[in-house]
């Protein structure tokens, strides 16, 4: 199934990882790294019910430094949520 242009989709959070991020990783010097599992709504996506997605949030959030999709996993049945 094609997503179609401009609907909506409905998710749902389920589960949630949050790791703090030293001054010295490099790239990613301070901040949070979220690792979030969540589920689609029934009948939107059978193929792949759940998504394991990851986001950077920078210390400091401004136009110049935001918050970044940096991963994505789809899954076709429910994992325990780990890092990626």
């Amino acid at each position: 199934m094609l997503p179609v242009p401009g609907k909506r989709r409905h998710f749902e959070a389920k589960q949630m990882i949050i790791r703090e991020m030293n001054s010295t990783a490099g790239d990613h010097a301070g901040g949070k790294m979220y690792y979030v599992k969540v589920k689609t709504s029934p009948g939107e996506c059978k193929e792949w019910p759940w998504l394991f997605v990851k986001l950077y949030e920078p210390p400091i959030v401004t136009s110049v430094s935001r918050v970044e999709f940096k991963g994505l996993k789809k899954m076709k049945e429910e994992y325990k949520l780990v890092t990626f």
